[in-house]
């Protein structure tokens, strides 16, 4: 009965799922069957279900873990982002640091120029000290030289500025030695007069005219010595020596070129060695003033003064023209003023050689100085260009990479309908 009552209720569904059927057959096993495969289409739907939600499992995982891999290339991009920041700001300050190291070197660098320009104006070089030594001391010696004709002074100055001038090596130095050492040689080779030792002589001769004698004195004289001698003698010599001095003082034949030296009288004798003297005093004065003309005539006057009224034969005399004839010989005559001429002329070109040099320093410091101030102006607004140009670039590089980040999230939601609708 159960089996009767059962199979219509199957005929019934069969009916129900199947209405195009014509008819039915029955057979033994077609229940086997459709339990079979009912149980196949269930272990299938399983198999597939779980194959299914297995599959979005795998997906949703790698999908987090493509998300959290984009989290942390976001969060490492912002880290980026923020050291990038922190260099750029310090980078900024250091160049700003850098710019004002630059502005205290550039101050400080002019600071040091004015510094040596002055120090230079102050405190010579030794060849530039040693230059103008040499030039003072060459101006002295040749005024010396003109007013005095002192030729040994001149020499022992060139000598000196010689030996100072040997103790440097400096090649600007090589024309000053140059001109010097012929100087020096030209100044040896000049005849010396010494006017101060010129001058002791002429008054040691006015001097010794207080002491020439006379030609009066000459002729009175011999009479003094026969006395002297006859009181030597024996009598009888006595005796004939006095008559014969009695006969020969009754006549005496004498031969005088100037009658006038026999009839001065002794007040006239003094102003003729005093006149004497005026011509030794014009003569010095002439040597000091190296008038040569003047000094020898004066010269000459006294000489001729000497020989007119003193006597010539007397040693004090002949010992007097002697030394007025050395001095007569003497050429006083005034120095050229060219002895030096060479040294002064290598002296001043040297200097103006260091004034041009010094200029020619001084205009290049000037046109070195003129690109740098242009160059400091320049960079301050390089710089801010740059920080211009790098301070936008950081978002624009930021803003492609934030759409990166949400693409993934459009597809979980085209994701999810199908997903669903796989499941429904």
């Amino acid at each position: 009965m159960p089996s009767e009552t059962s199979s219509p209720r199957k005929e019934n569904e069969t009916e129900v799922h199947i209405p195009a059927a014509p008819f039915i057959v029955k057979q033994s096993g077609s229940n086997a069957l459709a339990v079979c495969a009912l149980v196949l289409a269930a272990l299938g739907l399983g198999t597939s279900g779980f194959l299914f939600v297995q599959g979005q499992n795998v997906l949703k995982n790698q999908e987090l873990a493509f998300n959290q891999k984009i989290d942390k290339a976001a969060l490492g991009e912002s880290e980026n982002a923020a050291l990038l920041k922190d260099n750029l700001n310090r980078q900024a300050a250091i160049q700003s640091e850098l710019d004002r190291l630059d502005g205290n070197v550039k101050a400080n660098g002019e600071q040091i120029l004015e510094m040596q320009k002055s120090y230079r104006e102050l405190t010579k070089g030794r060849a530039d000290w040693l230059v103008d030594e040499t030039e003072t001391i060459l101006n002295l010696a040749a005024q010396q030289l003109v007013l005095t004709g002192n030729i040994q002074t001149a020499v022992g100055v060139l000598e000196h500025i010689d030996s100072r001038l040997s103790r440097f090596d400096q090649a600007e130095l090589l024309p000053i030695k140059q001109a010097v050492s012929s100087d020096l040689a030209e100044l040896k080779n000049r005849p010396y007069v010494d006017i101060s030792g010129t001058a002791l002589r002429l008054d040691r001769l006015e001097t010794a005219v207080s002491g020439l004698p006379l030609i009066l004195d000459g002729v009175l004289k011999p009479g003094v010595q026969v006395k002297n001698e006859a009181a030597s003698a024996s009598w009888w010599q006595n005796v004939w020596e006095k008559s014969l001095g009695t006969l020969k003082g009754l006549v005496e034949i004498r031969r005088l070129e100037n009658n006038d030296a026999m009839l001065i009288s002794p007040e006239q004798a003094y102003f003729v060695r005093e006149n004497l003297r005026l011509r030794l005093l014009d003569a010095r004065t002439a040597l000091m003033q190296r008038n040569s003309e003047v000094y020898q005539g004066d010269l000459n006057n006294a000489e001729a003064a000497v020989r007119q009224y003193f006597d010539a034969k007397s040693p004090a005399t002949q010992s007097w023209l002697k030394e007025l004839a050395e001095l007569k010989a003497l050429d006083v005559r005034m120095t050229a003023d060219d002895g030096l001429k060479n040294s002064l002329n290598a002296v001043r070109a040297y200097r103006d050689g260091t004034r041009m040099t010094a200029a020619e320093n001084q205009e290049a410091e000037q046109a070195a100085s003129e690109p740098a101030n242009e160059n400091t102006a320049s960079e301050p607004a390089a710089a801010s260009d740059v920080k211009t140009i790098e301070a936008p670039s950081l978002p624009s590089e930021r803003k492609p990479e934030q759409p990166a980040k949400k693409q993934p999230v459009p597809e979980k939601a085209g994701r999810s309908p199908s997903a669903k609708g796989e499941r429904a």
